[in-house]
C-alpha cells in the first residue's frame, strides 16, 4: 500500500462522570467479573437502546441501524471505546508497537494497560518516551509522565504513587433463587468505584453533524438509564460532559494505523494487506445476552474482534470495519422467537495514524 497524507483528525471528547459504581461484564456466564473499560460495541448498543426509548423504533432504524449495517459506508458517527481519566489526565490503551526507549523492561511494560495522552502522542509519532519505572500508578497498570505524576499526587492529596487509585474494585454479594426449589444462593460480583474527579471518556467523530444534538440527548438519557450490568440496582449511571474537539498530532505520513475501538474488518480489507508483517494485534471474544424486549434471555452469536491498541497496515481512513450481524440461529430458536429483529454488534475501527519502527 502506498503511503498517504492525512490531516490531523478532529474528535469530540465526551467524559462520563460516574454517579454510581460500574459493572461491565467481561467473563463468565454471570456477573462475577467486570471489565475495566467500556468497549465500543457496548457503548454503541447502549446508545441505540437509549435512542429507541427516547425517540422511537423508526428513528433508530433510519438514523442509525440502516446507516451502520451492511458495508457501513455511511455511518453518521464513529465511536472509540471508553477509557479511564483522572482529573485532567486521559488514558489510552498501550499501542502494540515497539517503543523508542531501550531501557524499558519488556516484562514490566507488559503489565501496563493504559498510558497517558502525553505518552500516547509520543508513541504514535515514533518519539522517545519517558521513564517507565518511576512513573507507574495503581500496581503498574497506568503509565504517566513525571509532570503528570506530580500533578496527580497534588490532586489526590497524597505523597506516594502507591496511594493513587483511579478506581477500586469491590466484591458485592447477591442472592439468587432456584426457580424450581426456591432455594437461595449467594454469589459475588465485582464492580468498579471511581475516585473523585475520575471516570470514563470516549471520542466521537461526527460524520453527519446534523445528528449531533440527538446523539447528545440520547447520551444524557443513557446516563439516567445506566450502562453495563446490574442497572436495576443503580449501577452504571453517569453524567455526560461534552468537551471541546480534540486534535491528535498524528504523523503526517504513515501507512499504519491503530484502532481505539474494537474492530471486525471486512474480507476485502484483509485481502488488501491489513494484516501485513508489521501488524500487531490481539483478539477479544464478544458474546453475551440480548437486551432487547423482543429477545430477552437469548444469547448473541460470539465473534472474535481485534482489541483496542491493535496496529494494522493501511492508510488511516474513516470507514474500516463493519457492523457484525450476531442474530441467533433462528432455526434453533422456539417458533415464537424466530421472527425477532436482527441483532448487530458495532465493530468499526476508530483509526489513529501511527509510526511503526
Amino acid at each position: 500500500m502506498r503511503k498517504g497524507q492525512r490531516k490531523m483528525s478532529q474528535f469530540q471528547v465526551v467524559k462520563l462522570r460516574p454517579t454510581s459504581p460500574f459493572h461491565l461484564g467481561e467473563k463468565g456466564i454471570g456477573l462475577e467479573e467486570t471489565a475495566q473499560i467500556i468497549h465500543s460495541d457496548t457503548l454503541w448498543s447502549a446508545i441505540c437502546n437509549a435512542w429507541v426509548r427516547f425517540y422511537d423504533e423508526g428513528q433508530l432504524k433510519t438514523e442509525l441501524i440502516e446507516r451502520f449495517k451492511e458495508d457501513a459506508s455511511d455511518p453518521p458517527f464513529l465511536l472509540s471505546s471508553a477509557f479511564p481519566y483522572a482529573y485532567d489526565v486521559k488514558f489510552f490503551p498501550r499501542p502494540m508497537v515497539r517503543l523508542r526507549n531501550e531501557g524499558i523492561d519488556p516484562k514490566r511494560l507488559k503489565q501496563v494497560k493504559f498510558i497517558s495522552q502525553a505518552i500516547f502522542e509520543k508513541v504514535i509519532k515514533g518519539e522517545k518516551v519517558d521513564s517507565l519505572e518511576k512513573n507507574l500508578l495503581q500496581h503498574g497498570m497506568f503509565w504517566v509522565t513525571e509532570e503528570e505524576k506530580n500533578n496527580l499526587l497534588n490532586a489526590f492529596k497524597v505523597k506516594e504513587t502507591e496511594d493513587i487509585y483511579i478506581w477500586k474494585e469491590q466484591e458485592v454479594p447477591h442472592v439468587t433463587l432456584d426457580r424450581k426449589t426456591n432455594a437461595s444462593e449467594i454469589f459475588y460480583f465485582s464492580r468498579i468505584v471511581f475516585s473523585e474527579d475520575c471516570g470514563y471518556f470516549f471520542l466521537v467523530k461526527y460524520l453527519d453533524p446534523q445528528l449531533k444534538p440527538k446523539f447528545e440527548t440520547a447520551l444524557r438519557f443513557l446516563g439516567d438509564l445506566g450502562i453495563g450490568g446490574d442497572r436495576t440496582t443503580g449501577h452504571g449511571q453517569f453524567k455526560p460532559i461534552f468537551g471541546e474537539d480534540h486534535i491528535f498530532p498524528e504523523p503526517s505520513e504513515t501507512d499504519h494505523f491503530l484502532t481505539l475501538a474494537l474492530f471486525f474488518p471486512k474480507e476485502s480489507e484483509i485481502k488488501n494487506g491489513l494484516l501485513g508483517e508489521e501488524a500487531a494485534y490481539e483478539f477479544i471474544k464478544r458474546g453475551g445476552w440480548i437486551h432487547s424486549p423482543q429477545a430477552m434471555n437469548l444469547r448473541r452469536k460470539t465473534v472474535r474482534m481485534f482489541a483496542e491498541g491493535s496496529v494494522f497496515c493501511g492508510v488511516p481512513t474513516a470507514n474500516y470495519g463493519r457492523v457484525a450481524d450476531v442474530t441467533p440461529d433462528r432455526k434453533k430458536l422456539p417458533k415464537k422467537l424466530r421472527n425477532i429483529h436482527n441483532v448487530y454488534r458495532y465493530a468499526l475501527a476508530f483509526t489513529v495514524g501511527v509510526m511503526v519502527r
